[in-house]
């Protein structure tokens, strides 16, 4: 649920002249989802908003996480050359 919300919301900030119908067509095509999904995801958002959006901030603050992770990994992991 949370991941259509959040495709929804980006859309929205890429789009945001898009009308509703074509808001939740959009999504759905980006996920590869019916537009039934999506306005059931939709319906759901609006009874649990709260809800969805902590799982959409811990989700984003868990890729942010691994990210800084990967590339420390990746900045330990670099060849370096050696000072004659």
């Amino acid at each position: 649920m949370w991941e259509v919300i959040d495709t929804l919301h980006a859309t929205r900030s890429d789009e945001p002249e898009l009308a509703e119908d074509a808001l939740v067509g959009a999504t759905a095509e980006a996920l590869g989802l019916a537009r039934r999904t999506v306005w059931v995801a939709v319906r759901y958002y609006a009874a649990y908003r709260d809800e969805v959006d902590e799982r959409i901030a811990a989700n984003r603050e868990a890729a942010d996480e691994a990210e800084a992770a990967w590339l420390a990994e990746r900045e330990l992991l670099q060849p370096r050359s050696r000072a004659s």
